[in-house]
């Protein structure tokens, strides 16, 4: 019967709006605080999540009079929802502030002598005036 009512809902590709209602309904454990948590209706959230289970193919809470109850699939969504919202919003924190700041891995190869020669100004200068920057110096022999 649920593979049958999946099957009339509309599918639409999961996103990353619908990734955060749905960790508001697996932390808050009700569709009505996770609706206030989220600031939508709760028919909003309860049709995020029949989009959800209709792309997967599977139940992801079971609904009790007090509550919504993850299911195995539930559990495992979750795990990856909260790594990917996490990663997203790392990479926007890193874009926002990648404006305003020179950051980042460089890597810098240099003779042995060059190394000698400069090796320690530049990297004493990079901490200094660049501290986001993670420089990597790597000496090799000449030629």
């Amino acid at each position: 019967m649920f593979l049958s009512h999946l099957s009339k809902i509309q599918k639409s590709p999961m996103d990353s709006r619908q990734l955060r209602y749905f960790a508001a309904m697996y932390e808050q454990g009700t569709l009505s605080n996770a609706a206030e948590t989220c600031r939508v209706a709760v028919s909003a959230l309860s049709h995020h999540l029949a989009n959800l289970e209709a792309e997967f193919g599977a139940p992801l809470f079971v609904r009790k009079p007090r509550g919504l109850q993850p299911t195995a699939a539930g559990e495992r969504l979750y795990v990856h929802a909260k790594s990917i919202l996490k990663a997203m919003s790392a990479a926007e924190k890193d874009i926002r502030e990648a404006g305003t700041e020179i950051s980042g891995e460089v890597s810098v190869g240099m003779a042995y002598s060059a190394v000698k020669a400069i090796g320690v100004d530049l990297a004493r200068r990079v901490v200094s005036d660049y501290p986001k920057v993670r420089l990597s110096l790597s000496e090799s022999l000449s030629g």
